[in-house]
């Protein structure tokens, strides 16, 4: 028998919460490849992704409130913790809160609403219908296509900054593994 419904939601909770603590402590005040990896967009669409699969298999409604919800947490936790790893001056910790929680409203919770919603509601469907293989599978495009995306977008103007090779070329390494590791889990199973 699986886990409970509200148990899976208490951990969808808590991951989220822990992916924007560790998210904002990884990424840090420097610069470099700190920043740049704490700049990428795939895990923060990977994480309702799974949190739909996991938690609402085949329920799209769930599955974009879970995504949304962990999408907002995850937000939430990541600015709460800046203010505790930026370097924002002589200021107390309430001060320092107040600055980094002004960007509750700012244009990443805007787009963490549409993704949330979005990639909760796939996961969710794409668990309903196939394997958690499958689930997967999307997980390791989002890893190699963010950094292909990134170079196409610079490559024609459209990006004000040089993707980190480094940062890119670890984002692409970690997708053909995972890629690689689901096919050969997929031919075992033959």
């Amino acid at each position: 028998m699986g886990v409970p419904l509200i148990r899976r939601l208490l951990l969808a909770g808590l991951t989220a919460v822990g992916f924007g603590v560790l998210w904002s402590v990884a990424k840090g005040n420097a610069g470099g490849v700190r920043a740049a990896a704490g700049n990428l967009s795939a895990p923060w669409v990977i994480l309702p992704l799974l949190g739909g699969a996991l938690t609402a298999r085949a329920k799209l409604v769930l599955g974009a409130l879970v995504g949304l919800a962990m999408t907002l947490i995850a937000l939430s936790a990541f600015y709460f913790t800046n203010a505790f790893v930026l370097d924002l001056g002589p200021h107390s910790s309430l001060a320092d809160i107040h600055l980094t929680m002004h960007a509750v409203g700012d244009i990443w919770f805007r787009y963490g609403v549409l993704s949330g919603l979005a990639f909760g509601a796939g996961g969710a469907w794409i668990a309903g219908r196939s394997s958690l293989g499958a689930v997967g599978a999307v997980v390791a495009v989002l890893l190699v296509g963010e950094p292909v995306a990134l170079l196409a977008w610079h490559q024609i103007g459209g990006l004000g900054f040089t993707p980190d090779a480094a940062v890119s070329t670890v984002e692409v390494g970690v997708g053909i593994a995972l890629a690689a590791g689901l096919f050969v889990r997929h031919r075992q199973h033959d």
